[in-house]
């Protein structure tokens, strides 16, 4: 009896029908990743909206560009390899009202970092969970417990 690989080898429409299994395996696991990835980014998306209709604007005590420049400090302090958390925790012990805090979230939005295949996107509150650890997480939590809010 000839062995599987060597009958094969042999065996012209047996390598394409292989072929042609091993290309729709990696089609569908392309698809399957791409669904996942869009599928967070649409979670993601949803909680920045419900944050967005949640701020009550007479009790914001920054700027819209100071929400900017927070939510760009604190994706600095996170993407990449190691978090500054001293960046971190200053940026939300800093937040005086829970409309601060969703003008915040809303500010962060949805952002991606990384590249193919460790692509990590997500709102505000998915990079707090993904980067902050211990200490840290307990200090975040704490300042924001004001505002009936943890990560």
């Amino acid at each position: 009896m000839p062995a599987p690989l060597l009958l094969a080898a042999t065996n012209p429409k047996l390598i394409k029908q292989l072929v042609i299994v091993v290309i729709v395996i990696i089609v569908l696991y392309a698809i399957y990743r791409w669904y996942k990835k869009y599928s967070a980014k649409q979670e993601a998306l949803s909680l920045v909206k419900s944050s967005e209709n949640e701020i009550i604007t007479n009790t914001k005590t920054f700027t819209d560009s100071d929400y900017k420049l927070m939510a760009d400090k604190l994706f600095t302090a996170m993407k990449g390899l190691g978090t500054d958390n001293d960046a971190v925790l200053q940026v939300i012990s800093s937040l005086k009202t829970k409309s601060d805090w969703l003008s915040l979230v809303s500010a962060f939005g949805v952002r991606e970092s990384g590249f193919w295949p460790n692509v990590f996107t997500g709102n505000l509150i998915n990079w707090l969970s993904d980067e902050l650890g211990g200490s840290a997480r307990n200090q975040v939590n704490y300042s924001l417990s004001r505002f009936s809010v943890q990560i």
